[in-house]
């Protein structure tokens, strides 16, 4: 773990923001979520967001070990301070495209705010392969 930590310090550089997912199914990885949010703090630009995604929503109950009375609790401490992950299923496909979107349209708000969008920070253009559904985005950025 410590090897991979040591590789992971050079993508904190210029980050705009910082993705953590933690599983339903291993407490370890709420354990190491407290390690990986200090070293962001540390290693991350102060104005790099911070996004929380809970990973394995589809399990049955038997199958967690992390609930939301836990959860909650550790969100709403006074080291996170944050408001409650994205609740996705990578296996079935659940919550995903919210949780990209959640984190798209509040970084694309961020840089309105700072004048950074117009000069080509946040962009959406063309059609995304992944959602055929959606038509294609012109060019643009701030309404």
């Amino acid at each position: 773990a410590e090897r991979f930590r040591a590789m992971t310090k050079s993508y904190y550089h210029n980050a705009d923001a910082v993705v953590f997912v933690f599983s339903l199914d291993k407490s370890a990885s709420l354990v190491s979520l407290k390690y990986w949010i200090d070293d962001a703090r540390t290693l991350a630009p102060p104005k790099a967001q911070r996004f929380y995604v809970c990973n394995k929503i589809d399990l049955p109950d038997e199958e967690q070990v992390i609930y939301d009375n836990e959860i909650n609790g550790f969100f709403a401490g006074p080291d996170i301070g944050q408001s409650a992950p994205y609740r996705t299923s990578a296996k079935e496909n659940l919550g995903i495209q919210e949780a990209i979107d959640g984190v798209v349209t509040q970084l694309h708000s961020l840089a309105c705010q700072e004048g950074t969008a117009a000069t080509g920070a946040v962009r959406v253009e063309g059609s995304n392969p992944l959602r055929p559904d959606i038509p294609p985005q012109k060019s643009g950025c701030c309404p």
